[in-house]
């Protein structure tokens, strides 16, 4: 089918956007993708069951609500009408993957050349760094610069702005707070 494997071509490209941007945006993206199978396979279990009430919008609430809307389309597109035994397949392949990439925890690439190229913009005197702005497409790689820029200097004051607010460091409390 023609359309089921346009598609699949639009998954697997939102995928490669999300590797190339973090491998956490990744790893984020193919939890939420293995929790949406498994609800799915919850959904086709209890209508097979009990012959359900739930009805179409509680299958949709169940399966798409999520804090990360860019997946949406490939998930909708992707879920429906498939087989339980496709679905479980499916299942068992992301926790596969998931359980795989458990270990990789390190540095990217990526990362050491961000963290280098912010070491050269620290004035030596009195290690302050200047003012740098970074751009990223995903939340998810957002959440993960953040978190590794407060692991390498917890005196870092960080501030960011997305589509979820803006937020800024609080060294009194020394977390992020929202502004």
């Amino acid at each position: 089918n023609t359309q089921v494997r346009q598609m699949v071509s639009f998954w697997l490209s939102f995928l490669r956007l999300r590797f190339a941007s973090s491998f956490y945006a990744f790893r984020k993206t193919l939890q939420r993708r293995l929790q949406k199978v498994e609800a799915t396979l919850r959904y086709q279990l209890v209508l097979d069951a009990e012959e359900s009430e739930l009805g179409l919008p509680a299958l949709q609430e169940l399966v798409y609500e999520g804090e990360d809307e860019d997946d949406t389309l490939a998930i909708e597109s992707l879920l429906k009408n498939r087989e339980q035994s496709d679905l479980e397949w499916e299942r068992e392949q992301l926790k596969e993957m998931l359980a795989e990439m458990a270990g990789i925890d390190g540095l990217s690439s990526k990362m050491q050349v961000l963290l280098s190229t912010l070491d050269q913009r620290r004035n030596r005197r009195t290690r302050r760094m200047r003012q740098t702005v970074i751009f990223t497409r995903f939340f998810d790689t957002l959440t993960d610069i953040v978190t590794r820029l407060r692991q390498a200097d917890p005196e870092m004051l960080i501030g960011t702005y997305s589509g979820q607010g803006a937020e800024r460091y609080d060294p009194a409390t020394g977390q992020m707070i929202r502004v």
